[in-house]
């Protein structure tokens, strides 16, 4: 195969995401190139309509008419906790658990007010006490010890957290279905180089 790709993906899927696919690529298929821009779910699900992206990496909870949705990998939200927490080792943990916590929040919309609407679900009154645009920087709160977070895993995502001093926990309340999903352009014939790159998220995904 040789092309070009253009690839939208979410600023929070990013850097769990496009290392992988460049690295892929690049080993088994040197002469496509891989172009990426990041953005919101909306942003890019529009570019896409539009044909200004061949494929854009979202959320399945955040997707909207005018495009084509494959599923990847399901993706669960977690508790972020500094790794020397008191209930970092526990198999699973409520919102009830954590109703007194401090929060730190990813602020690229809709994110934070999804993490809030949860809360609110389940009956709690987060405490956010703050907020960031960079995901490095919420890790780094949360290690400290300041803080804990809410983060979308799936099971190949999980190695980015391994050397953060931070701990994933699941959630167990019930939570809405989410997928991580590759959205593409309506109605059209996808060229294989697309199909590769959508294949190899699956892959690495898991």
């Amino acid at each position: 195969m040789r092309g070009r790709v253009s690839i939208g993906c979410m600023i929070a899927i990013s850097p769990r995401l496009i290392p992988s696919l460049i690295r892929y690529f690049a080993e088994l298929w040197p002469e496509v190139e891989l172009d990426f821009i990041e953005g919101t779910a909306e942003e890019l699900q529009r570019a896409v309509g539009e044909g200004e992206l061949d494929v854009a990496f979202i959320y399945s909870l955040q997707a909207v008419p005018g495009v084509d949705v494959i599923k990847v990998v399901e993706s669960r939200p977690q508790f972020m906790v500094s790794a020397g927490h008191p209930l970092a080792g526990r198999s699973s943990l409520t919102f009830a658990e954590l109703a007194g916590e401090d929060l730190v929040l990813f602020n690229v919309p809709p994110s934070a007010e999804r993490v809030t609407a949860i809360f609110h679900a389940a009956g709690i009154e987060p405490k956010v006490r703050w907020k960031s645009v960079v995901a490095q920087t919420i890790r780094g709160i949360v290690a400290s010890g300041r803080a804990i977070s809410v983060t979308h895993v799936w099971p190949g995502a999980a190695s980015v957290y391994a050397d953060a001093k931070v701990a994933l926990v699941p959630i167990a309340d019930e939570l809405p279905e989410n997928w991580l999903i590759a959205a593409v352009p309506p109605g059209v014939k996808r060229s294989r180089r697309v199909d590769e790159v959508i294949a190899a998220a699956k892959q690495l995904a898991l």
